[in-house]
């Protein structure tokens, strides 16, 4: 991720270290879970699980739109493709 602040840093002190350009990820992540009400992530080998501040989400609706667009495409079990 990069943004307006990144690039103040990088013009006043020089490409930025791997481990800050890391750190500033986790925080642009962490504001955009704020934002969506994310309380907590837990990340593991085969995906993810989101908990949302007081057990709700605003938009459930737009949540599962937002998942079905952004998953990869697998044909259906018992269709064949020609």
């Amino acid at each position: 991720m990069h943004c307006h602040r990144n690039s103040e840093l990088i013009d006043r002190f020089g490409p930025l270290p791997e481990e800050v350009r890391h750190l500033l990820d986790i925080v642009a992540v962490k504001a955009l879970c704020r934002t969506a009400l994310v309380e907590k992530i837990d990340a593991g080998p085969k995906g993810a699980t989101l908990t949302f501040r007081n057990n709700l989400f605003p938009n459930p609706a737009g949540l599962v739109r937002l998942i079905s667009l952004s998953a990869p495409r697998r044909p259906r079990a018992g269709r064949r493709r020609t």
